[in-house]
């Protein structure tokens, strides 16, 4: 779902320019975000056949150092691409995501909570699904007064991230491979209204668990 999901992103269109490359880098990239989601962050899921799932990452020094990348095999990545397709890879997301995000950081302090990662299956996009996915989101949030940041290099869900309270701080293009990224904050809300997602079902292998209300906020 999530390959769907991605699979006209500029950002993943550059990466695998090959269509069927692109199905299985992201296959293998999502599904690593996934359980990086489960073991250091919260992931949120929706219960109808899992269409949607964003994962959330509270503030911690510690998020994606070499030890949490082996610990959550991220090394499966360059297993299924091959050596050549993973140094593209390895080599341009490490400089387009790197510079974005070094940007978003100048941009923010780096405290906030990050959303790295939200999509709805194709067939289930307008229905308000994603909507819900971000309400929920929100919420979390605004219970206890947290910031939330994310990284797009999707131009046409500014929009979208606008209308649920989003605003952005940072914008730029890679030279080399024409790849725009927006760096995009919202601020917390006293008393806006909570959302409720039910529990997912299994995705992939992966065990999927879905927050249904605020949390405190919790040591990584």
């Amino acid at each position: 779902m999530l390959a769907r999901a991605f699979a006209e992103d500029p950002l993943c269109v550059h990466l695998f320019r090959d269509p069927a490359t692109r199905a299985l880098g992201l296959a293998a990239a999502l599904t690593w975000n996934l359980r990086y989601g489960l073991r250091y962050g919260d992931v949120l899921a929706a219960a109808a056949g899992l269409a949607g799932v964003a994962v959330l990452l509270r503030p911690s020094e510690a998020h994606f150092s070499p030890e949490r990348l082996e610990a959550t095999g991220y090394q499966q990545i360059e297993e299924a691409l091959g050596p050549g397709q993973w140094a593209r890879f390895d080599a341009e997301f490490g400089r387009i995501f790197g510079d974005a995000d070094a940007a978003l950081h100048r941009a923010t302090g780096g405290h906030h909570w990050y959303l790295d990662l939200i999509g709805v299956d194709p067939l289930s996009q307008g229905t308000g699904l994603g909507g819900a996915l971000l309400g929920a989101i929100n919420a979390q949030a605004d219970a206890v007064g947290a910031d939330i940041a994310l990284l797009t290099f999707q131009p046409s869900v500014l929009t979208f991230y606008r209308r649920f309270g989003y605003r952005i701080v940072c914008e730029g293009v890679d030279r080399a491979s024409g790849v725009w990224h927006w760096g995009c904050v919202r601020e917390p809300r006293a008393g806006a209204a909570g959302f409720e997602l039910r529990s997912p079902r299994p995705y992939a292998g992966v065990r999927t668990r879905c927050l249904a209300a605020p949390d405190p906020p919790r040591g990584s």
